[in-house]
């Protein structure tokens, strides 16, 4: 088993899949930042050396005896959605070896996986794939899907309605290798694809999802100058395809779809260079309850980042917050953003900025 006590140590799966091919059983580390680690992990292992399980030492690490605030409330481990909470550690009689086992087999099946586009071996043009398929467990209401390409993979939560999946999902030039996988008490199913994308390498290129669902979050790339909502300088919902440049340069972005009912992805490429200048990615939390966290992967020329998990919070009337995330300089393609808690929030007033932005094409987004 890893255990990491690094903050964001867990913000993705990237690690944990690292450790995981090596031969980790299990990775568990901290999604966002947290003061006492070290403590909270001293106390989750000393749990399980005692003979819980690993759901049990979860909950009594974070319940019991450990009284910081920040501990004790925020969402802090990855991956149960990976590894089966009743697993336990267990040693042989001289204490030299230890492993891990259920503590009653299962009787369940794990979940059978069926994707029903694309087919498998495909080829096409856009960066967009349409995955859809089946789980043969209904009872699951999320799954995973992970992307990989050229050796980087990109995972997001997938949403399932009654065994069923229905997803827009951003494939890179070159072969990509699509994987469903869901949990049930059985194990993990999971079943992969691979797609060829024959596109060029974007300019930019970016994904948002976040970890609420019956949520609705929206990523805004603005050109130089622009302010949210401004159309045509804001690339978001009501201006999916705003023209940027040239007639006919390919020089625009295009959202390729809004997600309004939570995990998202959402993405906005950028296949040509368009005029030089500073570009700005903002996050916006349009509508829904509480707070969300959301993670934000932008590629340029120049690599990838990561942005995240940064929190979200809603306080009704479509009154989310917004948060300046990065700025994409072009033709350089550097991104400039602390990709940490050092970024800018301000609270938008939505329905003001769009009636003076788009006048008669409110009513609202749904």
């Amino acid at each position: 088993m890893i255990y990491t006590g690094a903050c964001f140590g867990a913000a993705n799966t990237s690690m944990g899949d690292a450790f995981r091919r090596a031969g980790a059983s299990v990775f568990i580390g901290w999604s966002d930042a947290g003061n006492h680690g070290a403590q909270y992990g001293a106390r989750f292992l000393s749990y399980l050396i005692d003979g819980r399980t690993l759901r049990q030492a979860y909950d009594s690490a974070k319940n019991e005896g450990i009284t910081d605030y920040q501990i004790k409330n925020e969402d802090t481990w990855w991956p149960f959605d990976y590894y089966h909470p009743e697993l336990r550690l267990v040693r042989n009689e001289d204490s030299t070896v230890w492993g891990w086992k259920l503590p009653v087999a299962s009787t369940t099946a794990a979940p059978a996986i069926t994707i029903s586009s694309p087919l498998d071996g495909s080829s096409q043009y856009s960066p967009v794939i349409h995955l859809v398929g089946t789980v043969s467990d209904a009872s699951i209401d999320k799954g995973t899907v992970t992307i990989t390409n050229n050796g980087r993979s990109v995972s997001a939560p997938l949403l399932l309605v009654n065994g069923v999946f229905d997803a827009r999902e951003a494939i890179s030039p070159g072969l990509n290798r699509v994987t469903v996988s869901a949990l049930n008490s059985g194990g993990v199913g999971n079943t992969s694809v691979n797609v060829r994308c024959s596109s060029a390498n974007p300019v930019i290129w970016t994904e948002l999802v976040w970890d609420t669902n019956g949520t609705d979050v929206d990523i805004h790339l603005l050109k130089p100058g622009a302010s949210l909502f401004d159309i045509p300088g804001d690339c978001y919902f009501s201006n999916m395809k705003p023209d940027w440049g040239a007639a006919g340069a390919g020089d625009d972005p295009q959202l390729d779809i809004d997600d309004i009912d939570g995990y998202g992805p959402e993405h906005i490429t950028l296949n040509k260079m368009p005029t030089a200048g500073r570009y700005s990615l903002w996050v916006h939390y349009w509508n829904g309850y509480g707070s969300t966290k959301f993670n934000l992967v932008v590629s340029t020329l120049t690599g990838l980042r990561t942005f995240g998990p940064f929190e979200l919070n809603y306080s009704g009337d479509r009154q989310g917050e917004a948060i300046h995330v990065c700025d994409i300089d072009l033709p350089s393609g550097n991104v400039v953003g602390a990709g940490s808690r050092s970024y800018s929030s301000v609270r938008i007033d939505v329905p003001t900025q769009i009636k003076k932005a788009i006048g008669a094409r409110l009513p609202a987004k749904r």
